[in-house]
């Protein structure tokens, strides 16, 4: 009934169908951030291991035989052999000599989480619903300072040097091995060309490389011409692996793993350097942010002021990740994500906070146990009966896990009367189901709800503007990017105002225009940019004036 993605979301029953279509389609496009966390309330129906492209298991029993920084090689019982490939965001927990059973992790992505068998794909972000001063637009957000930080993400690099055959002088820096970590603008390498002959070595042209991203080295290998020998090249932690590859392992082909090496590669005889690294960036305006109910927007703005909102029965006070406009909550129907907001905030602060002013060990189990039966009496059951097989160290030990980190608790699939169960808790917590906001000065509402990186980012979608065909249905530019809502909110947050009114004009409908520019380039070079009412800015304008209740001119006054 439910696919492996569209069983992560919570509370599903109270959200649009077509609002859970898009939700599973940001989860599959979420960003590997560097403090992902579990969801708060996860869905019974969330641990799908065996089914998901972020692990590698084993096909039965066997012991970890050697392990390199991009294989791990394998001896099963019945003796055969078998090798597993690291990329740059998978890791192996296991160690030469560990020993493992049939369906056990052997390989997991950074996003995995071994404890819970689950995937952390985001984060339990602070937001509140208000629109201070005006960037919340539509589905824009704002990302505060502390939402920066908290929304760090790794971002693979692959960097390759195509290296001239003959006359180079190649001097790579002191830093590159893995392990080591480059700042941006950081010399990666130097490469000198000369001629043969030794007066010209004065007159030697240099081509200095740096980094364009902070980065920290995985892997680096380097190619030629396949007629020579490939391992001579390699650094010697590679040569000592696949010395042992010969000798020991005689039952698996090295090949394998030379053409994992040159994978993705057209080489021409030609000698290469190929640096893999991860990068840690921090998120920019323009990037996308989506939540598990089908909300998405891109960043308007990014730390300029930041936000708190008090709880002045807990004495909470607590740090805004994420500013939402409250328009995205009515006019979507997903009111999943309003249920995890109120919840959430009471599993991630007020638990934690009942718990640490009780003071016995029973009344903290008893309060746990009850507030969990109103949620889901299911699953409270089960945690009475997981609480009977633990020991009183056990307990504790679970407890100050709880008050350190969260309550987190699993939920049925389909979870009924939410609204009244978290109106019930909130009344007998003593909550108030709204804050005061000290920087504006004003209640709020607001809470925690599981956020989400997405890959659409800025600085991947760098592209230079083209004159060229367009699709003769939408009109759209068949060679660049689509004009979407997104775009054009991106383009709005980072004030690139000629390119949108551009992209909204003449590389849309407006097809005179666009006919005048294209002929002022070919005759003279330079062009200017004069457009009249096209049809999309039309609309625009209709929207934008039935919402002020003004009228529109026709004489385009």
């Amino acid at each position: 009934m439910f696919s492996t993605v569209t069983s992560q979301i919570s509370f599903v029953n109270f959200t649009d169908g077509n609002r859970v279509q898009m939700a599973s389609s940001m989860i599959r496009q979420s960003q590997c951030l560097v403090n992902a966390e579990l969801p708060l309330i996860i869905p019974e129906n969330a641990f799908v291991r065996g089914q998901s492209f972020t692990v590698q298991l084993a096909p039965k029993d066997g012991q970890v035989i050697d392990k390199h920084n991009y294989a791990v090689v394998v001896k099963y019982n019945d003796d055969e052999e078998d090798v597993f490939i690291l990329d740059d965001l998978f890791e192996c927990d296991l160690k030469i000599g560990d020993t493992f059973k049939k369906n056990d992790v052997i390989v997991r992505h950074k996003s995995y989480d071994p404890k819970y068998q689950l995937i952390k794909f985001g984060v339990n972000a602070n937001v509140m619903f208000a629109v201070p001063e005006a960037k919340t637009h539509e589905d824009a957000v704002i990302i505060t300072k502390h939402g920066q930080s908290l929304f760090e993400y790794e971002y693979p690099v692959k960097i390759v040097y195509e290296l001239p055959a003959e006359n180079t002088l190649i001097q790579v820096s002191p830093k590159l091995r893995p392990g080591m970590t480059f700042q941006t603008g950081e010399e990666i390498l130097t490469i000198s060309k000369y001629s043969s002959s030794l007066a010209s070595l004065f007159n030697m042209q240099v081509n200095k490389d740096h980094a364009s991203l902070p980065f920290t080295v995985t892997n680096i290998f380097t190619y030629v011409d396949p007629k020579t020998n490939f391992l001579q090249y390699q650094p010697e932690s590679t040569k000592k692996f696949f010395e042992t590859f010969s000798t020991s392992y005689k039952k698996y082909d090295k090949q394998i793993l030379q053409r994992y090496l040159k994978r993705s590669f057209s080489f021409d005889s030609s000698a290469f350097i190929v640096i893999y690294g991860v990068a840690r960036l921090l998120p920019k305006p323009g990037d996308k942010f989506a939540n598990l109910w089908g909300n998405k927007g891109v960043a308007s703005s990014v730390g300029e002021k930041e936000y708190h909102l008090y709880d002045r029965n807990y004495d909470i006070r607590m740090p805004i990740h994420v500013v939402h406009t409250p328009v995205g909550i009515p006019s979507r129907m997903n009111l999943g994500q309003v249920i995890y907001m109120s919840l959430g905030y009471l599993l991630k602060y007020v638990v934690p906070k009942k718990l640490v002013s009780l003071k016995h060990l029973s009344d903290k189990v008893n309060f746990l146990v009850k507030f969990y039966a109103t949620i889901d009496r299911k699953y409270a059951k089960k945690l009475v009966s997981l609480l009977k097989s633990l020991n009183e160290k056990q307990i504790k030990q679970m407890i100050s896990e709880i008050e350190s980190e969260g309550f987190r608790i699993i939920v049925s699939q389909f979870t009924y009367n939410m609204f009244e169960k978290i109106d019930k808790l909130y009344k007998e917590l003593n909550v108030d189901p709204y804050f005061y906001c000290e920087e504006m000065n004003q209640m709020i509402g607001g809470g925690v709800i599981y956020t989400m990186l997405l890959e659409h980012l800025a600085f991947k979608k760098l592209k230079h503007t083209s004159y060229s065909s367009v699709d003769k249905k939408t009109l759209q530019p068949l060679d660049g990017q689509r004009m979407g809502e997104m775009e054009m909110w991106t383009l709005a947050s980072y004030d690139a105002l000629n390119f949108l009114k551009e992209s909204l004009t003449i590389r849309s409908d407006d097809i005179l225009a666009k006919s005048k520019v294209i002929s002022d380039l070919i005759r003279t070079g330079n062009s200017s940019l004069k457009t009249k009412l096209n049809p999309s800015t039309y609309l625009l304008f209709k929207a934008y004036m039935s919402l002020l209740g003004v009228e529109f001119l026709e004489d385009e006054e």
